[in-house]
């Protein structure tokens, strides 16, 4: 049977309802609930959270106060909302560009810029900074990176070598220029060889470079002809510099002691830097291997015409005194300063073709024809070993070769029997050769530690 209660009296029994119902949603409890921690049960030794005490609940709150604490709190953001028809800007922070360049043949410092898509007038305001014009003596191989941003550059690094890189600091103003050298390891290395044809095919077989060939041939030069006075069975023993970065070889450096049997006489070589700072390769006792002149100005295949007052000139046909020596080579073998000396004459001299002659202390003046080019400059000191022109057959030539001569007191005189007597350059003094001596000591335990292994280099020839 359904009753019907005034309106006052179904509002009032609704809302006790409700707080019968808040009491039965509470546990019983008419009080707002105790926050509660959960454990994650992990280690205090782990770092990540502290061991703390347990703590008593705290007081019970009045009913509002815990609707209020209920409530997160709300954050207002009193920047005004775009209207119809603003514009909103975002700023967005470009990221730079890195571009890593190869230097190629013709390349210039411009023309790089061009190819990263940067202006002449960023080339211009790099450039300014490189007071020793480095950038200008790129090579092709080189590598150039550059970081820019919005077409304008912020650094650039040449690496000028594996050991040697160039940074230029394009956000100072002006732009600043640094050089950042790096040292290598520096380990020994040697090699054995026995001559069984030439110097070079040798080398080869030792497991030297050409490049380390050459210095060898260098060293050795100025004592042995080591074309026309090599016999088979010759043998050397070279000891060297290899170069290390980061645990890989970069590179090989100088050659610190050597041993050159010739006809069974034997050559020794170290290299020593003396007390001011002079660098040289000398024999045990200390006696410069560097001589006044080269046996031989050039690395050629065969001596194809020697000195001889009654030789048949071969173009012409007919007697005409040779008063020089013909190193037969192919076009392009480089060709050296015999001696120190000043270029008195560099052109084209009649028959003589593309020639360059050189004037020496002691009234000595050595010729040098039939040049494919020239490189030594009329008047310019030339130091000896030093590149003056390439092989050719400029002139009245057969073929290609060099045609030497060696002028003593206004005299032609045969190069292959004077150069022995001329004197050695100066060697050490008597004040250095103890310092010599000290120094030398362990280069020189090497190369006889080298010789044990020439019975069986003779054993196997």
């Amino acid at each position: 049977m359904i009753r019907h209660f005034p309106r006052k009296h179904l509002l009032a029994l609704g809302l006790l309802g409700a707080a019968i119902t808040a009491i039965a949603l509470t546990g019983g409890d008419p009080v707002a609930p105790a926050r509660q921690t959960i454990p994650l049960n992990l280690p205090a030794q782990t770092g990540l959270v502290e061991p703390t005490a347990q703590t008593a609940s705290p007081a019970t709150p009045l009913a509002s106060e815990a609707l209020t604490q209920a409530l997160p709190p709300v954050a207002f953001d009193a920047t005004p909302l775009p209207k119809a028809g603003d514009v909103v800007l975002k700023t967005v922070e470009r990221q730079p560009e890195r571009l890593e360049l190869t230097v190629k043949k013709g390349d210039s410092v411009s023309a790089i810029f061009q190819r990263a898509g940067l202006s002449a007038s960023e080339a211009y305001r790099v450039t300014q900074a490189d007071k020793k014009k480095l950038l200008y003596k790129i090579r092709p191989g080189e590598v150039l990176r550059i970081q820019s941003r919005d077409k304008r550059v912020e650094f650039l690094e040449y690496q000028k070598s594996a050991l040697e890189k160039v940074i230029f600091d394009a956000t100072a103003s002006p732009v600043e220029m640094a050089i950042e050298i790096r040292q290598p390891d520096i380990r020994l290395a040697n090699a054995t060889g026995v001559i069984k044809g030439s110097l070079f095919v040798a080398g080869t077989r030792a497991g030297l470079s050409d490049r380390q060939t050459m210095n060898m041939a260098g060293i050795f030069g100025h004592v042995i002809d080591l074309v026309y006075d090599l016999r088979e069975g010759d043998h050397f023993h070279v000891v060297y510099e290899e170069l290390y970065l980061d645990g890989e070889k970069i590179d090989e450096g100088k050659i610190i002691a050597a041993e050159f049997v010739n006809q069974g006489e034997r050559f020794s070589a170290y290299r020593y830097t003396d007390s001011d700072g002079n660098s040289g390769y000398f024999d045990q006792d200390g006696v410069s291997m560097r001589k006044a002149f080269l046996l031989a100005p050039l690395n050629y295949s065969r001596i194809s015409s020697g000195f001889n007052l009654k030789r048949k000139h071969p173009v012409l046909n007919r007697i005409r005194a040779h008063k020089g020596t013909d190193y037969a080579a192919p076009t392009g073998t480089p060709i050296y300063a015999s001696g120190d000396g000043r270029v008195s004459f560099s052109g084209v001299k009649g028959g003589y073709g593309k020639t360059v002659i050189v004037n020496h202390a002691g009234n000595i003046q050595t010729r040098y024809a039939h040049m494919s080019r020239i490189k030594a400059r009329n008047g310019a000191r030339v130091k000896q070993g030093q590149v003056i022109g390439y092989v050719g057959a400029t002139g009245l030539a057969s073929g290609p070769h060099l045609h030497y001569e060696f002028i003593l007191n206004g005299v032609h005189r045969n190069p292959r029997t004077i150069l022995a007597k001329l004197p050695k350059a100066v060697s050490l003094s008597k004040a250095e050769l103890p310092r010599f001596k000290e120094q030398t000591a362990a280069k020189i335990s090497l190369i006889e530690g080298l010789r044990r292994t020439e019975l069986a280099l003779l054993s196997e020839r």
